[in-house]
């Protein structure tokens, strides 16, 4: 059961058991899991998670220096 894409901003619950494509922004659950629920994104947030997208690629290719924090969107990186 290789081989399984899941889409961009979606959630798995934990112990769920996932045997085919999982559509961008949809929760999904069970055993096996079926969609509960699909999320209404605006641009800006879907954006982001193109960018996080983006550094996950760089570090998994060792291109980042370790240090990649600044790359992440503002909205990520605010504490107070």
């Amino acid at each position: 059961m290789g081989n399984i894409v899941v889409g961009d901003g979606s959630v798995i619950n934990a112990g769920s058991v996932v045997t085919k494509r999982v559509a961008p922004y949809t929760r999904i659950g069970g055993v096996p899991a079926r969609e509960i629920s699909k999320f209404t994104m605006n641009q800006t947030y879907i954006a982001e998670i193109a960018q996080l997208k983006y550094i996950d690629e760089l570090h998994h290719n060792g291109s980042s220096n370790g240090s990649h924090n600044s790359d992440f969107p503002k909205s990520y990186t605010d504490t107070g």
